[in-house]
């Protein structure tokens, strides 16, 4: 699974600034605070002197005197213009790269996975773009445990470990893409994503991935498959597993939250 806030500092920096430090992960969290202060022209003295109430409002135990590595840390990591807040609020696929995939001989859910390698790619590459100011390379490979074990997690494959199934793990299926001239496995494990060179492209917006741990249903939502249909609150797509069910977990967590308040309101009014 991917962090919530990969691909998106400015959502991470939104909840920081309205909910206090959100994780145990202090360096990072001033590093993106410093990084918008600089960006909205604050001067170094000015920068730590933010960062420093900061801390002083919102981190238990702060200590000027212990906490000062890590404040000036963060100014330096600010101050520096090589570093860049990554805003990449969604991902389009075009009508056209649908076309292709659905043309592959494979499996609906196997298709699912060369979709979500699709935009697990156009990610990276709009990463770099922002990152580095350009892309350097026009190759397209994918390798390495942690990515293939995200790509399983937001794809939403699922694998059959019965002695009949051909395809019993990623890496079998990985197999069975390079048998089909989809990838082409290298030597050092990482493969060569051979269709992004082939796949066509144009500026349609036919599927549109706002959620990049659910990438595998929004291919499911597109084609109305595997009981997958919109939140219709965020319009995410879930996974139901009744026809009742109408909201993603996040949404129906808020939605009880504000029946709770609106009893105990109430309540509190009869007494």
């Amino acid at each position: 699974m991917l962090n919530k806030y990969q691909y998106k500092d400015r959502d991470y920096i939104n909840d920081i600034i309205e909910k206090g430090f959100t994780s145990k992960f202090i360096n990072t969290e001033l590093k993106l605070l410093a990084k918008y202060y600089q960006e909205r022209g604050n001067d170094e003295t000015i920068m730590k002197d933010k960062l420093q109430s900061f801390c002083e409002k919102n981190l238990k135990g702060y200590n000027p005197a212990v906490h000062y590595k890590v404040i000036n840390n963060a100014v330096s990591y600010g101050l520096n213009d090589k570093n860049k807040i990554i805003q990449i609020n969604n991902i389009s696929i075009s009508q056209p790269e649908l076309d292709y995939i659905d043309n592959l001989d494979l499996e609906h859910n196997y298709k699912r996975v060369v979709f979500t390698l699709l935009v697990l790619q156009r990610l990276f590459k709009n990463y770099l773009k922002i990152k580095d100011g350009e892309v350097k390379s026009d190759d397209y490979y994918f390798g390495g445990f942690k990515n293939y074990r995200d790509l399983v997690s937001v794809a939403k494959i699922t694998f059959d470990k019965k002695k009949k199934s051909k395809v019993k793990n990623v890496h079998d299926l990985i197999r069975l893409f390079h048998e089909k001239g989809i990838v082409q496995i290298s030597n050092n494990g990482n493969i060569k994503l051979l269709f992004m060179y082939e796949i066509p492209m144009d500026d349609s917006e036919e599927v549109i991935v706002n959620d990049y741990n659910l990438i595998g249903y929004y291919y499911d939502l597109y084609h109305r498959e595997n009981r997958v249909k919109e939140c219709e609150e965020c319009g995410v797509p879930i996974k139901t597993n009744s026809n009742k069910q109408i909201y993603c977990g996040d949404c129906s967590k808020e939605k009880d939250l504000k029946k709770y308040r609106k009893y105990n309101t109430k309540r509190k009014n009869h007494q």
